[in-house]
């Protein structure tokens, strides 16, 4: 028998409302719910094709019969929670659909790397019968509607689990959650072997950084991770989904305060690129934003913060997504920040191996904050300093020019490969503002441009260009 019911509940900090469609003596709250969204398929006539998409809707009901136990029409935030082997019923409604549309709905595994999706042809406005797949575990859902030439779909996230959980929110221990340094600053260890009793028979996904969504992939509770790349740095409520063989997920937080993610602000002007900065007035009640300190360096393991130059402004960036990590989110997005500086003058002259840069003009000019996402939890937060609008304020502004002596190109080639290296830094405030609110982040940076001759006849070199380099 089954149960329907609204429930709002709280995951790892991010509150979502959900349909529960609950199998009797089975217990589920996934990390987060997807909302059925409609993804438009590549096609000329784009306009109908969006139509099309605003005009899909389904319905699920048990085989028993009865009232629907999901359809579209009760809104988005829905998560489909079905019962391994058990039929269902679904129904396209053809009302605003084509004579003699066609449609399909698919099933694939998220949780298996590269599986194949299980797809069931049905007809809009007859009702099918389909069996939920097996094994359990998490699976995309999509529906794909063709409507007199047009093709439109819908995508839906679907757990799948059995009758018999074995395991509770009780069961679970909240300081089994383990942080310890990494190899290099950015670098953390992670370990969930404490979280519950014969933890190799449970499956575990990250919350890296208290953020609220999910990290990680998930594997089983007694792997850890090692040399995660984190730049949320500080006091975070860590946290840890837990799956077990029936596909049942629950969450555990670290407690009090959360676990301290230590780190160490290099000194500015010390050739060590970084962005550093604690957000320290906000109006966004969300924990990837409200209370952040950021920090992000370079390591053996990752390097995001790179400069560039051009068109008369430093650009500092640092990006990194969790989807570059071995096990890491693929829903993950690029975040972290951006600092942009004007004002630098003079030139360089790499096979002189001399300059007159002056930094005694240079200003910090904007600056923008890009928070990471869950596809179903929660979309990106950009924050940005508008150029030119003084939001942004520096001070101990500074920075040099480091000539290196060439080496001889290769054979072939003519030159020499003479570089520069161009560093900046300083302290700094701005204030930022985007679609989700306002900040303040102060900190503090240093960036590094480098700068290389090329070789004659062959290329290779660095790509500095013709000397002098004006800045």
């Amino acid at each position: 028998m089954k149960t329907n019911s609204i429930r709002k509940t709280n995951i790892l900090g991010v509150t979502t409302v959900a349909l529960m469609i609950v199998a009797a003596g089975c217990k589920s709250s996934d990390f987060g719910s997807d909302p059925s969204s409609g993804t438009i398929s590549s096609s000329a006539a784009l306009a109908n094709n969006k139509a099309l998409a605003s005009a899909i809707s389904m319905s699920v009901y048990n085989s028993g019969g009865g009232a629907a136990i999901y359809s579209d029409s009760q809104g988005a935030g829905q998560t489909l929670q079905m019962t391994v082997g058990q039929n269902y019923v679904y129904e396209v409604d053809a009302t605003n659909l084509a004579a003699g549309a066609t449609a399909t709905i698919s099933f694939l595994d998220t949780d298996v790397i590269g599986a194949t999706a299980t797809s069931y042809s049905i007809t809009p406005g007859v009702q099918k019968a389909i069996a939920a797949p097996s094994p359990g575990g998490d699976y995309l859902l999509t529906l794909q509607v063709n409507s007199g030439g047009n093709v439109a779909q819908k995508s839906y996230q679907a757990a799948i689990g059995c009758v018999n959980p074995n395991f509770t929110q009780a069961s679970l221990i909240p300081t089994g959650i383990s942080v310890t340094a990494g190899s290099a600053t950015n670098l953390y260890n992670y370990s969930a072997a404490g979280v519950i009793s014969n933890p190799a028979n449970y499956l575990c996904g990250f919350d890296l950084a208290g953020t609220g969504i999910l990290s990680t992939k998930y594997v089983t509770c007694d792997t850890p991770l090692t040399n995660v790349y984190v730049s949320d740095v500080g006091y975070r409520k860590v946290a840890v989904m837990v799956k077990d063989q029936c596909n049942n997920s629950l969450s555990v937080t670290a407690p009090g305060s959360g676990i301290d993610l230590a780190y160490n602000v290099p000194a500015m002007g010390t050739e060590v690129p970084y962005i550093y900065g604690v957000v320290s007035t906000t109006n966004i009640n969300d924990p990837r934003v409200n209370g952040v300190t950021y920090l992000s360096t370079n390591n053996n393991v990752a390097s995001p913060v790179q400069s560039n130059y051009g068109g008369g402004a430093f650009s500092i960036t640092s990006e990194y997504s969790y989807s570059t990590m071995k096990n890491g989110q693929p829903s993950s997005v690029p975040f972290g920040m951006t600092l942009t500086l004007r004002g630098i003058t003079g030139s360089v002259n790499l096979a002189a191996k001399s300059n007159n840069v002056s930094f005694t003009g240079m200003y910090l000019d904007a600056a923008t904050f890009s928070t990471d996402q869950s596809a179903d939890v929660s979309g990106q937060i950009t924050l940005q300093s508008a150029s030119g609008t003084n939001n942004c304020t520096a001070t101990h502004l500074g920075g040099k020019v480091l000539n290196s002596p060439g080496t001889p190109c290769y054979p072939g080639t003519t030159g020499d490969n003479n570089a520069a290296t161009v560093e900046v830094w300083g302290d700094y405030t701005c204030k930022m503002s985007g679609s989700y609110g306002t900040a303040t982040v102060t900190g503090s940076f240093d960036g590094i441009y480098h700068m290389a001759d090329s070789c004659i006849g062959g290329g290779g070199g660095g790509g500095g260009g013709v000397t002098p380099i004006a800045f």
